[in-house]
Protein backbone atom coordinates (compact mmCIF):
# COMPACT_ATOMS: atom_id res chain seq x y z
CA UNK A 1 0.00 0.00 0.00
CA UNK A 2 1.12 3.50 -0.82
CA UNK A 3 0.12 6.36 1.49
CA UNK A 4 0.41 9.82 -0.03
CA UNK A 5 -0.28 13.52 0.57
CA UNK A 6 0.13 16.18 -2.09
CA UNK A 7 -1.12 19.55 -3.29
CA UNK A 8 -2.39 20.06 -6.84
CA UNK A 9 -3.35 23.62 -7.79
CA UNK A 10 -5.73 24.64 -4.95
CA UNK A 11 -6.51 21.07 -3.88
CA UNK A 12 -4.95 19.21 -0.97
CA UNK A 13 -5.07 15.48 -1.69
CA UNK A 14 -4.23 12.56 0.56
CA UNK A 15 -5.04 8.92 0.69
CA UNK A 16 -3.97 5.34 0.12
CA UNK A 17 -3.61 3.27 -3.01
CA UNK A 18 -2.60 -0.32 -3.40
CA UNK A 19 -2.46 -3.47 -5.46
CA UNK A 20 -3.95 -6.50 -3.73
CA UNK A 21 -3.62 -9.03 -6.58
CA UNK A 22 -1.18 -9.16 -9.46
CA UNK A 23 -2.84 -11.53 -11.94
CA UNK A 24 -5.16 -9.99 -12.89
CA UNK A 25 -4.23 -6.77 -11.10
CA UNK A 26 -6.75 -5.54 -8.53
CA UNK A 27 -6.34 -1.93 -7.41
CA UNK A 28 -7.62 -0.37 -4.20
CA UNK A 29 -7.81 3.31 -3.30
CA UNK A 30 -9.12 5.71 -0.67
CA UNK A 31 -8.64 9.33 -1.72
CA UNK A 32 -9.57 12.54 0.13
CA UNK A 33 -9.61 15.96 -1.56
CA UNK A 34 -10.40 19.10 0.42
CA UNK A 35 -11.65 21.15 -2.55
CA UNK A 36 -11.83 20.64 -6.29
CA UNK A 37 -13.01 22.91 -9.11
CA UNK A 38 -13.39 20.30 -11.87
CA UNK A 39 -14.49 22.99 -14.34
CA UNK A 40 -10.86 24.15 -14.47
CA UNK A 41 -9.89 20.85 -16.10
CA UNK A 42 -12.87 20.15 -18.36
CA UNK A 43 -12.54 21.22 -22.02
CA UNK A 44 -14.30 24.45 -22.82
CA UNK A 45 -16.54 24.45 -25.87
CA UNK A 46 -18.27 27.31 -27.61
CA UNK A 47 -21.96 26.39 -27.92
CA UNK A 48 -22.15 28.40 -31.14
CA UNK A 49 -19.53 26.20 -32.80
CA UNK A 50 -20.96 22.77 -33.53
CA UNK A 51 -18.31 20.12 -32.90
CA UNK A 52 -18.61 16.69 -34.49
CA UNK A 53 -19.92 14.24 -31.90
CA UNK A 54 -17.30 11.80 -30.66
CA UNK A 55 -18.18 8.22 -29.68
CA UNK A 56 -17.66 7.21 -26.06
CA UNK A 57 -14.23 5.67 -25.46
CA UNK A 58 -14.62 3.20 -22.62
CA UNK A 59 -11.55 1.13 -23.51
CA UNK A 60 -9.95 2.04 -20.16
CA UNK A 61 -12.65 -0.02 -18.41
CA UNK A 62 -11.75 -3.22 -20.26
CA UNK A 63 -10.03 -5.53 -17.80
CA UNK A 64 -10.07 -2.96 -14.99
CA UNK A 65 -10.43 -4.45 -11.49
CA UNK A 66 -10.60 -1.87 -8.71
CA UNK A 67 -12.40 -0.88 -5.55
CA UNK A 68 -12.23 2.28 -3.51
CA UNK A 69 -13.70 5.57 -2.44
CA UNK A 70 -13.24 9.23 -3.25
CA UNK A 71 -14.25 11.97 -0.81
CA UNK A 72 -14.27 15.66 -1.74
CA UNK A 73 -14.98 18.39 0.81
CA UNK A 74 -16.10 21.02 -1.74
CA UNK A 75 -16.68 20.25 -5.42
CA UNK A 76 -17.63 22.47 -8.36
CA UNK A 77 -18.54 20.63 -11.56
CA UNK A 78 -20.54 21.97 -14.52
CA UNK A 79 -20.94 25.09 -12.34
CA UNK A 80 -22.89 23.05 -9.72
CA UNK A 81 -21.51 23.35 -6.19
CA UNK A 82 -21.58 20.45 -3.71
CA UNK A 83 -20.04 19.61 -0.35
CA UNK A 84 -19.30 16.37 1.52
CA UNK A 85 -19.12 14.44 -1.74
CA UNK A 86 -18.55 10.69 -1.46
CA UNK A 87 -18.22 8.26 -4.33
CA UNK A 88 -17.56 4.52 -3.88
CA UNK A 89 -16.35 2.70 -6.99
CA UNK A 90 -16.14 -0.97 -7.91
CA UNK A 91 -14.87 -2.10 -11.32
CA UNK A 92 -14.79 -5.64 -12.70
CA UNK A 93 -15.84 -7.56 -15.80
CA UNK A 94 -15.81 -4.44 -18.02
CA UNK A 95 -18.36 -2.82 -15.70
CA UNK A 96 -18.12 0.06 -13.22
CA UNK A 97 -20.55 0.46 -10.33
CA UNK A 98 -20.51 3.78 -8.50
CA UNK A 99 -22.53 3.29 -5.33
CA UNK A 100 -23.19 5.22 -3.28
CA UNK A 101 -22.87 8.68 -4.72
CA UNK A 102 -23.72 11.17 -2.01
CA UNK A 103 -23.35 14.91 -1.46
CA UNK A 104 -24.91 17.99 0.10
CA UNK A 105 -25.99 20.67 -2.34
CA UNK A 106 -28.25 23.72 -2.42
CA UNK A 107 -29.50 23.22 1.16
CA UNK A 108 -30.40 19.59 0.39
CA UNK A 109 -28.79 16.25 -0.30
CA UNK A 110 -28.10 13.89 -3.17
CA UNK A 111 -27.86 10.12 -3.04
CA UNK A 112 -27.74 7.58 -5.80
CA UNK A 113 -25.90 5.14 -8.00
CA UNK A 114 -24.36 4.95 -11.46
CA UNK A 115 -23.57 1.86 -13.49
CA UNK A 116 -21.53 1.84 -16.68
CA UNK A 117 -20.85 -1.18 -18.88
CA UNK A 118 -18.13 -1.05 -21.54
CA UNK A 119 -20.12 -2.89 -24.19
CA UNK A 120 -20.94 -2.01 -27.78
CA UNK A 121 -23.10 -0.03 -27.44
CA UNK A 122 -22.24 1.26 -23.96
CA UNK A 123 -24.92 0.71 -21.30
CA UNK A 124 -25.51 3.33 -18.61
CA UNK A 125 -27.93 3.23 -15.67
CA UNK A 126 -28.40 6.20 -13.34
CA UNK A 127 -30.48 6.42 -10.18
CA UNK A 128 -30.39 9.69 -8.24
CA UNK A 129 -32.51 11.28 -5.52
CA UNK A 130 -32.22 14.91 -4.51
CA UNK A 131 -33.99 15.74 -1.25
CA UNK A 132 -34.80 19.17 0.18
CA UNK A 133 -32.95 20.96 -2.61
CA UNK A 134 -33.46 24.67 -3.32
CA UNK A 135 -34.25 24.17 -7.01
CA UNK A 136 -33.93 27.82 -8.17
CA UNK A 137 -30.21 28.30 -7.48
CA UNK A 138 -29.46 24.74 -8.68
CA UNK A 139 -31.13 25.30 -12.06
CA UNK A 140 -29.51 28.73 -12.37
CA UNK A 141 -26.02 27.30 -11.84
CA UNK A 142 -26.55 24.09 -13.84
CA UNK A 143 -28.51 25.39 -16.84
CA UNK A 144 -28.70 29.20 -16.49
CA UNK A 145 -32.46 28.70 -16.06
CA UNK A 146 -33.99 30.99 -13.44
CA UNK A 147 -37.74 30.65 -14.02
CA UNK A 148 -38.56 27.91 -11.49
CA UNK A 149 -38.20 28.19 -7.72
CA UNK A 150 -39.07 26.21 -4.64
CA UNK A 151 -37.68 23.53 -2.34
CA UNK A 152 -38.23 19.94 -3.14
CA UNK A 153 -37.26 16.48 -4.22
CA UNK A 154 -36.11 15.21 -7.58
CA UNK A 155 -35.87 11.52 -8.44
CA UNK A 156 -34.31 10.01 -11.52
CA UNK A 157 -34.13 6.34 -12.48
CA UNK A 158 -33.03 5.94 -16.11
CA UNK A 159 -31.17 3.48 -18.29
CA UNK A 160 -29.87 3.80 -21.81
CA UNK A 161 -27.40 2.52 -24.32
CA UNK A 162 -25.50 4.10 -27.15
CA UNK A 163 -22.04 4.94 -28.41
CA UNK A 164 -22.65 8.70 -28.51
CA UNK A 165 -24.52 11.14 -26.30
CA UNK A 166 -27.19 11.60 -28.98
CA UNK A 167 -27.74 7.84 -29.31
CA UNK A 168 -27.82 7.47 -25.53
CA UNK A 169 -30.46 10.21 -25.18
CA UNK A 170 -32.63 8.60 -27.87
CA UNK A 171 -32.48 5.21 -26.14
CA UNK A 172 -33.04 6.58 -22.62
CA UNK A 173 -35.82 4.88 -20.72
CA UNK A 174 -37.04 5.17 -17.14
CA UNK A 175 -38.70 7.57 -14.75
CA UNK A 176 -38.08 11.08 -13.51
CA UNK A 177 -40.14 13.09 -11.03
CA UNK A 178 -39.99 16.44 -9.31
CA UNK A 179 -42.04 17.55 -6.30
CA UNK A 180 -41.72 21.11 -5.05
CA UNK A 181 -42.95 22.76 -1.87
CA UNK A 182 -43.75 26.44 -2.31
CA UNK A 183 -42.96 26.02 -5.97
CA UNK A 184 -43.46 28.94 -8.31
CA UNK A 185 -42.81 29.97 -11.90
CA UNK A 186 -41.33 33.45 -11.94
CA UNK A 187 -43.45 36.03 -13.70
CA UNK A 188 -46.73 34.20 -13.13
Amino acid sequence: NLTFATKFDDSNINGKAGLTKFAPPFYTFDINVDQLDADRYLPRTDPKQKQPEQPFDLSALKGLNASGSLKIGTLTMANVKATNVRVDVRAANDRVEVSPISANLYQGSLSGTLSLQAAVPAVIALRQNLSGVNIGPLLKDAADFDTLEGTGNVSLDVRGQGNTMTALKKALNGNAAIKLTDGAIRGI
